[in-house]
């Protein structure tokens, strides 16, 4: 089993209120993308399937931003003790809720052996889970970060309890 590290109340309140205000708000200014394909199968093809969903804002990749939103996470980074330069990824993940939980299809985030490491930021609290190796389960919980080796295989899952589950991805180089 590999590790996976759970850090409890990672940011401030104040940070974590402000990622809150521009990522949960009704009526906020930040932009999700509708991506029809959530997962692909072991041979990297698109699984075509009613529900296999999600919206996602990619914030940063290979030395690129994306867009103005980026600042709000530095405090992620920094708290991480991770320069901008080590960052190959950041996005921004918005898990619909479904009536019943959907477990989406296990995947690795690069291929073994790239000296890289995988962060979840879960920005709020609900029934949702992302599950490591098809055992071990880390719940969904409002300003948790969990750190693992992304190249490990692991799954999301959708909530059932609000409307939307919220999480932030950071890949990163060692």
């Amino acid at each position: 089993m590999q590790l996976v590290e759970v850090i409890d109340d990672f940011l401030s309140e104040s940070q974590c209120k402000s990622l809150e205000s521009v990522m949960l708000k009704d009526n906020g200014t930040f932009p999700w993308f509708f991506v029809d394909n959530l997962n692909y199968d072991s041979q990297s093809r698109r699984i075509k399937k009613l529900g296999n969903y999600y919206l996602s804002h990619l914030l940063f990749e290979d030395g690129e931003e994306k867009g103005i939103h980026l600042p709000l996470f530095l405090p992620i980074l920094n708290k991480l003790s991770v320069p901008l330069s080590k960052v190959q990824k950041i996005k921004a993940n918005l898990y619909p809720r479904t009536q019943f939980r959907v477990h989406h299809a296990p995947h690795r985030d690069y291929p073994p052996g790239e000296n890289k490491f995988t962060c979840l930021y879960y920005i709020n609290d609900n029934n949702g889970f992302t599950v490591f190796e098809g055992k071990k389960k880390v719940k969904s919980k409002r300003n948790r970060m969990v750190r693992f080796d992304g190249s490990n295989i692991h799954n999301s899952t959708t909530c059932t309890d609000v409307n939307a589950r919220y999480s932030v991805n950071f890949n990163c180089m060692r």
